[in-house]
Parts: structure tokens; C-alpha cells; sequence
């Protein structure tokens, strides 16, 4: 098949030309053979590129930050105060006091932002004062510092929990956060008294029996002395240990009241009576409860007893106390 190329020129333009017509003599029609006005000329096509030029850096290629936008964003990161956002409590095995409590050789972590590069980190309100605490690590995202290894004995009566400021100072700009909230917890521990404890007295020991023995204070004598002491070695080491003989041969009931005190200081208390064991030698006899008044660190105990005649009787109580750990109780 044949193809005809459209000329590229206008017909109309080649007649003129055949005839020898000036272009003037010629009329066009409307736009014919004229350049539109504000037509894009002919791209020119030149060849793909190689070399350097043929891949443009991308627009996302990171640089160097200069000293001019170094020092701009230490303007605009120091115009905020240091935030504490939270705090984690990890707990020394020995001194556990508690979830969530502060307590002797505890780690404190704060996390927030703008502590900047250094600075210093207030406990207020910390027992015995934050001197010891020492600095495990500083961010300007996160602070960990370590509390004293401290019983903290000799500072008068605790308190079962004590609040706690944290305040964190920047170096930079000596700015500082608002007091973030903590608690401070006693790491308690129990203790059992002895018959021997400097806070446990024999206030009065029942001397209505033949033989009377008290906490090793000793009433009467006669027949049961040996038996009181044999008695008394064979004891745990109770808190309260009494022993009454009656060494009559059928005539007349003994009876009376033990009476004893516990003082204790420091912050320590009475718990509970941990224990109580009691021996009757016969039916007749009685051995009462004991009896309990007065304040948890200055109580006060009784117990009321009656031996038949040839009989004798026995109590041993152990009196568990609670206090702050490492602190004398008396």
C-alpha cells in the first residue's frame, strides 16, 4: 500500500510558490499556515545523560547539622523544665519494704525529659537526708541513683511511711522540675522476746505457792525448787514463763496474778502472743488467759493461776514484737 506524507508545508503556500507568487499576493485562510501565537516550539531531543549528571542527589540526603542549628535546638530543648513522667522502685533483697516504697540500698529510676546533659537530683524529705544517694547514670531521658546502705538507727520514732520530694536540678540552665511524689517505707522485721530481753520485767510474781519462779525471779522455796529450775531449763526461752508448786499434803488451794511489762522504743510494737503453753498437773488446777492492756510499744500482761495442794502448774507465752529492721527495740 502506498502512504502519502501530509506536506508540511500548506498547499495554498506551494501553489504560490509554483506560480512565482509573492507570499504577500497570496491570502490565508483563517490561521492557515501561521504559528499560533504562544505555541510551544519544537522540544529540542538531545541524548540521556551519563556520568555524574544522570543520578541528582535525592532531596532527603542527611547532613551535618551546623553549629548555628546545634545551638538552636539547645535554645529550644532548655526552654522547657525538666518533667519526672515516672519513677520505678527496684528493691534491695535485704531492705524489701514494700511495693512501690522507697527503702535502704533501693534503686530509684525517673524517667521524664529536659534533665539535659548533668546536674544533681533532691530527695526531700528522705530519712537521715539524701547525702548518701549516689549517681548510677544521667540522661537527658532517664535518672538512676542508688539510696544509702543505711538501718537509719537513732532518728527517733518512725512513722509507718514517709513522703518523699524529687526534685531534679539541670546543670545546664539550673532549672528544675516540679517535686515528683514518693514514699518512703520502714523495711520492717519480726522479733521473738525472751525470757532475758532488757524490755521484758517481772512487775510481780505470785508468791502464794511453795515455789514460785517468774521469768528466772524466784519466791518461797521448799519443795519445788529443783522441779521450778528443771522446768524453767526445759522452756523454749518463751517471752513469759511462770511456775507455781503447792507442797501442801491435802489442805488449802494456792493462788495469785503474774504480772509483767513490755517497753519497748524505737518505733517498735507488740504484734501478737505468737505462742501460748500451759501444764496442769491435775484437773483442779487452773491456769488463767493471758491479759493484755495498755500501748502497743508499753503493754502490760497478766496471768492469774490457783494450785491444788501436792500439785503444781506452768504458762509459757511468746510475745512477737514488729519494728523498723536494724533498729534496737529497746
Amino acid at each position: 500500500m502506498t502512504r502519502f506524507l501530509r506536506p508540511s508545508f500548506p498547499v495554498t503556500a506551494l501553489v504560490a510558490l509554483a506560480l512565482g507568487l509573492g507570499s504577500a499576493s497570496v491570502g490565508h485562510a483563517a490561521g492557515e499556515g501561521r504559528p499560533t501565537a504562544g505555541a510551544a516550539p519544537d522540544r529540542e531531543i538531545r541524548p540521556a545523560p551519563t556520568g555524574p549528571e544522570a543520578a541528582p542527589a535525592p532531596s532527603g540526603t542527611l547532613r551535618k547539622a551546623t553549629p548555628e542549628a546545634k545551638a538552636a535546638e539547645t535554645r529550644r530543648r532548655y526552654t522547657l523544665l525538666p518533667v519526672v513522667e515516672s519513677a520505678l522502685i527496684v528493691p534491695d533483697g535485704n531492705y524489701a519494704a514494700g511495693i512501690g516504697l522507697l527503702a535502704p540500698r533501693s534503686r530509684l529510676i525517673l524517667a521524664g525529659k529536659a534533665f539535659g546533659d548533668g546536674g544533681s537530683l533532691r530527695l526531700q524529705g528522705l530519712p537521715g537526708g539524701d547525702g548518701g544517694v549516689t549517681l548510677q547514670s544521667w540522661s537527658d531521658t532517664r535518672i538512676e541513683v542508688r539510696l544509702p546502705d543505711t538501718k537509719y538507727t537513732g532518728i527517733g520514732d518512725i512513722e509507718a511511711r514517709r513522703n518523699v520530694q524529687a526534685v531534679v536540678h539541670r546543670d545546664e540552665d539550673q532549672k528544675q522540675s516540679a517535686p515528683y511524689a514518693l514514699q518512703f517505707g520502714w523495711p520492717f522485721e519480726l522479733r521473738n522476746l525472751k525470757v532475758d530481753d532488757p524490755a521484758v520485767t517481772v512487775v510481780r510474781c505470785g508468791d502464794d505457792g511453795n515455789a514460785n519462779t517468774c521469768n528466772r525471779v524466784k519466791t518461797g522455796g521448799g519443795c519445788a525448787t529443783t522441779a521450778a529450775l528443771n522446768k524453767e531449763a526445759r522452756a523454749p526461752l518463751p517471752t513469759l514463763f511462770g511456775y507455781h508448786r503447792n507442797c501442801s499434803g491435802a489442805i488449802g488451794d494456792d493462788e495469785g496474778i503474774d504480772t509483767y511489762d513490755v517497753k519497748l522504743r524505737n518505733g517498735w510494737k507488740v504484734r501478737r502472743v505468737a505462742d501460748s503453753k500451759e501444764h496442769k498437773s491435775s484437773s483442779g488446777e487452773h491456769v488463767g488467759n493471758l491479759k493484755a492492756w495498755g500501748a502497743a510499744d508499753d503493754r502490760r500482761f497478766s496471768v492469774d493461776w490457783r494450785v491444788t495442794p501436792g500439785d503444781e502448774i506452768s504458762y509459757q507465752h511468746t510475745v512477737e514484737i514488729v519494728g523498723p529492721m536494724g533498729r534496737p527495740h529497746r
